[in-house]
């Protein structure tokens, strides 16, 4: 808190500590460093991922594997991809196809897709065809694919899409708040933020328009006005005015701020 180096700069890149543990790249080569800058796992890998729920992910010799904080591998490499663990459960492709592992690398199912998530709240969304449903953490199909899209499950709800319009379903696959809108995003803190007027971009991002927040009863509870916004966090979001986003995504220019849940500035810049 006092700003003091704590690990010298001597790494090509360097990520935030995971579990103690930080990513970090010298000469194209992955490995772990621990709070006090000293090596934990050696600098050898491909590539890898940060640490999850006691494992991570690693590329040898092109395959993916699963390494624990000691840098033993505890699940073989054999994966063209591997994602982090999250609620005991890893994607992975293998052969050509998706499947979910458990943390001693078995298919939980016999169940295979052609994309899936992590899971969040007990269930994942997973595409089956040109449609996406849910599964549970045994493999289970929870909620059969017939959407466009589906994102995580926050606060009991996950947005969907259907027919070019977003909404959002429950945990049992109930539409309980109807697709309307161009842009939905996960609640949090019990609202979520909404698009009407943009379109989807080359980059998966949903561009022009305005953003609003809705309740988990659908409700608007603060009109789309913004041209940009954030998620609430401690019962503030951050928005903007007037800007724009460049290729790379980033949002410049404008006039920025930050709302409470009433919609209310409480801080607000100048343009």
């Amino acid at each position: 808190r006092q700003g003091k180096m704590v690990v010298e700069p001597q790494y090509d890149d360097a990520r935030s500590f995971s579990q103690g543990l930080a990513l970090v790249r010298l000469n194209d080569r992955y490995g772990y460093i621990d709070q006090q800058g000293k090596a934990a796992v050696e600098i050898r890998y491909n590539d890898a991922r940060n640490f999850s729920e006691g494992l991570a992910p690693v590329r040898e010799n092109d395959k993916y594997g699963y390494i624990d904080q000691t840098g033993k591998m505890v699940i073989e490499p054999q994966y063209v991809y591997a994602s982090n663990f999250s609620q005991g459960r890893a994607v992975v492709r293998l052969d050509d196809k998706i499947w979910f592992i458990d943390r001693s690398g078995n298919k939980i199912s016999q169940l295979y897709f052609e994309d899936a998530n992590a899971f969040s709240e007990g269930l994942a969304s997973v595409k089956s065809g040109q449609k996406w449903g849910y599964i549970d953490t045994s493999g289970a199909l929870a909620i059969a694919p017939h959407f466009d899209a589906g994102s995580d499950f926050h606060e009991g709800l996950a947005a969907v899409r259907v027919g070019g319009k977003r909404g959002y379903i429950n945990r049992t696959g109930e539409v309980v708040i109807v697709p309307q809108y161009d842009g939905a995003m996960d609640f949090s803190e019990g609202l979520a933020l909404v698009n009407k007027g943009g379109k989807m971009n080359e980059n998966g991002m949903v561009a022009g328009g305005r953003w609003g927040f809705i309740d988990r009863k659908g409700r608007m509870v603060i009109d789309n006005k913004f041209d940009f916004a954030w998620d609430f966090k401690d019962g503030l979001a951050l928005v903007n005015i007037g800007g724009e986003m460049n290729p790379k995504g980033s949002v410049t220019g404008g006039v920025w701020g930050y709302i409470n849940k009433g919609g209310r500035f409480v801080f607000k810049g100048k343009k």
